[in-house]
């Protein structure tokens, strides 16, 4: 069996490749454009084929040319668990990529960032198209457990240097736009863009702030961590919640994944996913309640044009649309203990990836589409 050895050169470091490299051939099954796909591979995947590529570092391969990867221990077990790559697809096309054993670990300039911020005890997260925010510990008699938006208008990291900012003499007050964007959203004691909570005969219930968290990874490509609620009562019932964020470089919308635990399960509760109301928007019910979405002015100024929020489910299977004074809302029939996953997040004009009304709408269709309709995945190895 002939081996051959290929010089990379990867974020400015010599990298040696090993012969044999796992293929992976990824089509995109449906007759639409796909932008910045993210590929996940499973590492029991490669190592089904190759045992010789366990607990190995990687790099990934277009051809000749190397990509950014990033792997990632999803359960935190200290094992690595998948390999991510991002690459863009025509309708209908079919790629193939080449995963080879890399000597070294490899580093690249990250687009995503997540963190805790003291003395706030914020968690906040971003990638290079949008921005967010939880609110902690130390703001707990002030909010509740709605998902923040930070509308910014440049590519690079802001969240650090805005919370410095705010800390600095003379104080640089994030909530005014110096050039990079600003916090113009109010959550208030909403469910934000995306926040849950628990509905119980028609009232609504939310758990306040998160009380700990974990990072499960942080970039270069994706940025991915878990909130712990505080235990709350319902119906003299404990209830615990979990969330678990996660935001890909290129993407607009997070996928979110909760889990709602109970000492004593109980049926008449439902799990209630909200969406602020915001003056001077428009409101969209998606088709059987696959989604909402808003459209219209950022805020009172119109200098800050027009912000599309919206929150997108996997399923909407016996879902029920719905509103109060704060948000609008879908409910759904609550499965303890296990898990309900959906997205939410924004388009800031601003920004200029999305201006219009319509290409908003496009946008969030066009995301549920790809959701419904994953990458088909082959992975095999030359023998």
């Amino acid at each position: 069996m002939k081996k051959y050895l290929f010089l990379l050169i990867v974020a400015n470091q010599t990298t040696l490749v090993m012969s044999q490299p796992i293929t992976i051939e990824a089509k995109n099954p449906i007759a639409i454009q796909r932008e910045q796909e993210t590929i996940s591979i499973p590492l029991l995947s490669i190592q089904s084929f190759a045992q010789d590529m366990k607990g190995k570092n990687f790099v990934v391969f277009n051809g000749k040319k190397g990509m950014v990867s990033q792997l990632v221990d999803e359960n935190l077990d200290g094992t690595q668990d998948v390999i991510v790559f991002q690459s863009s697809f025509a309708p209908l096309e079919t790629k193939r990529f080449t995963i080879s054993i890399s000597e070294t670990e490899r580093t690249y300039t990250k687009i995503v960032d997540g963190r805790f911020i003291p003395p706030r005890e914020d968690f906040a997260w971003e990638n290079d198209r949008v921005a967010f925010r939880m609110y902690g510990p130390a703001l707990t008699a002030e909010v509740n457990n709605g998902i923040d938006v930070w509308t910014k208008r440049v590519r690079y990291p802001i969240v650090e240097k805005w919370y410095s900012g705010e800390q600095a003499t003379p104080k640089i007050n994030y909530h005014k736009d110096h050039g990079e964007g600003a916090d113009f959203f109010t959550v208030g004691t909403s469910l934000g863009v995306g926040g849950s909570g628990l509905m119980v005969s028609g009232k609504l219930f939310q758990p306040g702030v998160f009380s700990y968290y974990k990072v499960i990874t942080n970039g270069p490509i994706r940025v991915s961590f878990e909130l712990y609620y505080p235990t709350w009562n319902i119906l003299n019932k404990k209830i615990f919640q979990s969330k678990r964020i996660t935001l890909d470089a290129g993407s607009q919308l997070n996928k979110i994944v909760d889990r709602f635990m109970t000492n004593v399960p109980f049926d008449s509760c439902s799990l209630a996913v909200g969406l602020v109301k915001r003056g001077n928007t428009t409101f969209q019910q998606g088709n059987q309640n696959r989604s909402m979405a808003l459209w219209g002015l950022t805020n009172a100024d119109s200098i800050n044009e027009y912000l599309g929020t919206a929150v997108l489910f996997s399923s909407a299977e016996s879902s029920t649309a719905g509103d109060d004074s704060l948000q609008y809302l879908t409910t759904f029939p609550l499965q303890w203990n296990s898990q309900f996953t959906y997205y939410s997040g924004f388009a800031w004009t601003r920004m200029g990836d999305i201006t219009s009304e319509q290409q908003w709408k496009e946008y969030v269709n066009i995301f549920q589409q790809r959701t419904d309709n994953p990458l088909q995945l082959t992975i095999h190895r030359k023998k």
